[in-house]
């Protein structure tokens, strides 16, 4: 335990930590230290253990080739007193072997201008735990390859930095429930063994210019226990599994990096997923996930990805203005799954290559998504139902393209008979989804033409037909009728109503267009 009160820092008051403050914590970590190795070596003063923490005996003339000098040559030649040297790797067998424990300790910043630097204590230190400590420094520095270290409980308020200048071999995590304020830089440092983050929460997690040959976080079952909120990867190569299922994150951004084990990111909520130039040569998977904006770039899938269940937009409309899920230049090696997943924003798919053929076996686009999906990335949705032959999905997609194509035509000002079918075929049957719908229509274009041949009987006329008409109206109908009883065809259902000739016609046109839309859609239900 700390009994040095009036040493722990105040970040409050940083201006009260001098040289003399910065001084007696150096000495007072020294002696936590000394204290430890005492109980191994009763006999030995605790000066002398102290003076082997301190710099001289941390230079290049601590060798044990020395031993072998007399003491004349330690004391005349190098000015160190023989017994303390000689007593100096007692201590070093000690520690060696035993674990040296930090425990409710305050690390105040590193030290400034001619501070002292308690970095230097941990030099001679094989095992360091550091637990239930608190860090107001960005780092803790380490020299040699022997040091096993841990940090477990350990709070740290500043943005901390990995300063390790060796290998590092680890048996179980490095940081064990600690909490990372500020966040957390992983760079440039190789580790191998365990598990760098185990139950911890970590606020900002970045990971550049790194070869991890461990899992950045430690498993428990399915489920990582540990927590980030914001997780930068830069340039970076993970040859173990990344785990970070069940968290909720505003941004995950993968830049330049390549996933050699899988990539778990399962039943997480993100605000921001950005990937560009990353290459997962193992599973990714983001089932059940939601995740409000996808930006995808330079991506390959080498192995399947799963977003199975997943959601992407966010219900709330409001919070989907100008967002979508953009696939550049993405390459899917194997099947991506994409069964039962929810679009609220619209997808973007022209510029992805599907070496395997995708599943979208129930997915749900929501009106943005419908509004705003291009017409490509249906086609490419409904060939995939195409060819495993589920004709009642591709039929679905499909009216979803036509939508998307009649959209397409109103912004660019289309070919407007192209334009005229599409609103036709929407009107009447839904582009063929809706029999009852063109069954309706079927039954109110009955119906008018019953109506008008019914009225045009003078015996029974609800409406008169014989009204005062201008004269533009009476030479442009009979110009119009003169037309239509030139198309042949219907020339045996005009006899006796030649002044219908053009409604007889339009009417006819109309019936066998509805009629051909039922019977479309009747097909395409009895399918289901």
């Amino acid at each position: 335990m700390n009994d040095f009160t009036e040493l722990i820092y105040d970040p409050s008051k940083p201006g009260a930590w001098g040289v003399t403050r910065h001084l007696q914590f150096y000495n007072y970590l020294k002696n936590h230290i000394a204290q430890q190795v005492k109980v191994y070596l009763p006999s030995l003063p605790i000066y002398v253990i102290e003076e082997c923490l301190s710099d001289i005996f941390c230079s290049e003339e601590n060798d044990d080739d020395l031993l072998e000098n007399d003491d004349g040559y330690l004391e005349g030649e190098l000015g160190i007193d023989s017994d303390l040297y000689r007593s100096v790797f007692e201590v070093r067998d000690v520690l060696e072997g035993q674990e040296v424990l930090l425990e409710n300790i305050t690390f105040p910043p590193q030290k400034t201008g001619n501070d002292p630097d308690y970095n230097k204590l941990f030099e001679p230190l094989t095992c360091l735990v550091f637990k239930d400590c608190s860090f107001y420094c960005n780092n803790i520095s380490f020299y040699y390859p022997q040091n096993d270290i841990y940090f477990e409980g350990c709070s740290f308020h500043k943005h901390f930095y990995t300063d390790f200048n060796f290998s590092l071999v680890l048996e179980g995590a490095l940081f064990k429930s600690c909490n990372f304020q500020q966040g957390i830089t992983l760079k440039g440092i190789p580790f191998e063994g365990g598990a760098v983050f185990e139950s911890c929460t970590i606020s900002l997690l970045k990971i550049e210019n790194t070869k991890l040959s461990v899992a950045v976080f430690g498993k428990a079952g399915y489920y990582s226990p540990s927590t980030a909120d914001e997780v930068y990867i830069y340039n970076s190569t993970l040859e173990e599994d990344f785990i970070l299922n069940l968290a909720n994150l505003s941004k995950i951004q993968f830049v330049d990096s390549t996933f050699k084990g899988k990539a778990n990111l399962t039943a997480c909520c993100i605000e921001d997923l950005q990937v560009t130039d990353t290459v997962f040569e193992k599973t990714f998977d983001l089932s059940a996930s939601v995740v409000q904006r996808v930006n995808y770039t330079g991506v390959e899938f080498e192995s399947f990805a799963l977003y199975e269940r997943a959601t992407f937009g966010n219900k709330n409309s409001l919070l989907n203005h100008d967002q979508f899920a953009e696939f550049e230049r993405v390459s899917f090696h194997k099947t991506a799954n994409f069964r039962d997943a929810v679009f609220y924003i619209p997808v973007d798919l022209r510029n992805t290559v599907f070496l395997q053929t995708p599943t979208f076996l129930g997915s749900i686009f929501k009106s943005e998504a419908k509004r705003q999906t291009d017409r490509e990335t249906f086609r490419i949705i409904k060939q995939s139902f195409v060819a495993v032959s589920n004709q009642i999905e591709a039929d679905r997609i499909y009216a979803l393209e036509m939508e998307a194509y009649r959209s397409e035509l109103k912004r660019n000002n289309g070919d407007l008979w192209d334009v005229f079918l599409l609103n036709f075929n929407a009107c009447i049957s839904n582009h063929g989804q809706s029999y009852i719908r063109a069954s309706c229509w079927l039954f109110v274009c009955m119906s008018l033409i019953a109506f008008v041949l019914a009225n045009d009987q003078l015996e029974n006329q609800w409406i008169p037909t014989y009204i005062s008409m201008p004269y533009w109206w009476l030479s442009m109908t009979q110009i119009l009728n003169g037309f239509a009883l030139g198309f042949l065809p219907f020339s045996k259902l005009y006899e006796d109503r030649e002044h219908l000739a053009l409604f007889i016609m339009l009417a006819t046109f109309g019936l066998s267009g509805i009629t051909w839309q039922l019977l479309v859609a009747l097909r395409r239900h009895s399918r289901k």
